[in-house]
């Protein structure tokens, strides 16, 4: 028995945001689409091509917020919250 392929985010996806505060929002990715997280915009791109599930984290410089895959588990982000 093979393992089942894993699911990868794509165009058009709907994705589930869980935001430091708790709160849960529902965002469509769409390519070069800017989404807001908090008081910042990043664009969708980088959830393209990543798993189900994938955890990351907005960093902000030289005027930008950017979506960066963050490694940790959801337990280890939740407890350093």
């Amino acid at each position: 028995m093979s393992a089942s392929p894993t699911a990868m985010i794509s165009e058009g996806s709907f994705v589930v945001l869980l935001l430091s505060g708790g709160e849960r929002k529902l965002q469509r990715v769409r390519s070069g689409a800017a989404m807001r997280v908090g008081k910042h915009k990043p664009t969708c791109d980088p959830l393209l091509g990543a798993p189900f599930g994938a955890n990351f984290v907005v960093e902000t410089g030289g005027g930008e917020a950017r979506l960066v895959r963050d490694q940790r588990t959801i337990e280890e982000i939740d407890a350093s919250v």
